[in-house]
């Protein structure tokens, strides 16, 4: 029975964890060579939907989950606007958003951009 139970505690933190977007793409980057800060929650509803913002290889992002794709795709827009004059992306996937900005010109080649977009773009 203990180990039944064990078994069970384990695997719900184990859905927990997979269920996190944040972590799951902090993960992927890692994975993909980049490194990252924290990420925190943003308490203004500047894009509406759950936001988190931290450090990706140099590059501000922030990763924003929404309640449907549409509203995470109606919200590209806005992202954009955040960036304003830097280089950067605002890109829906699923029910996530993605606002990443070279405010700092660490990525002058935008090699590091590329590549926190594209694996992005494989996590749903």
């Amino acid at each position: 029975m203990l180990r039944i139970s064990l078994a069970v505690l384990l695997l719900a933190g184990a859905c927990s964890k997979a269920a996190d977007p944040v972590s799951s793409a902090v993960e992927a980057w890692k994975k993909a060579g980049l490194e990252s800060t924290k990420f925190a929650k943003v308490t203004a509803a500047t894009l509406g939907g759950s936001c988190q913002t931290g450090v990706v290889s140099g590059l501000d992002v922030m990763l924003c989950e929404f309640g449907d794709a549409a509203l995470a795709k109606a919200s590209e827009e806005k992202g954009l606007a955040l960036v304003g004059e830097s280089t950067g992306a605002s890109l829906a996937s699923g029910k996530l958003l993605l606002v990443v900005a070279d405010r700092s010109q660490a990525d002058p080649g935008g090699k590091k951009l590329n590549q926190v977009t594209e694996t992005f773009k494989t996590l749903n």
